[in-house]
């Protein structure tokens, strides 16, 4: 197995984006989505680790309550702005 660096934390909001879309009824539209999650990632802190293919589990096991907590709620606001300003059908690259 080869090392590879990996963001728990883009691993985790990864993880979990599609549950808090679908918990507070917001498009799932890619481009919503992504906003979503580049909201999110940039109200959070990176978090880099290099691990085994295998390891992976473990690493977000080893991911403290608090730290899910936190990405948990900068999900829900990233969530909730995409809501309210909706980027879908435009052609702008990036999110205020």
């Amino acid at each position: 197995m080869s090392a590879r660096l990996v963001n728990v934390t883009e691993e985790v909001v990864n993880m979990l984006i599609d549950n808090v879309i679908e918990e507070e009824h917001a498009c799932t539209c890619e481009k919503c989505r992504l906003d979503t999650i580049a909201l999110a990632l940039n109200a959070l802190p990176p978090k880099y680790v290099v691990t085994e293919q295998g390891d992976m589990i473990e690493t977000f096991r080893s991911t403290v309550t608090q730290k899910r907590v936190d990405i948990y709620q900068a999900i829900l606001k990233a969530v909730q702005q995409v809501k309210e300003t909706p980027r879908h059908g435009q052609n702008s690259h990036f999110v205020d």
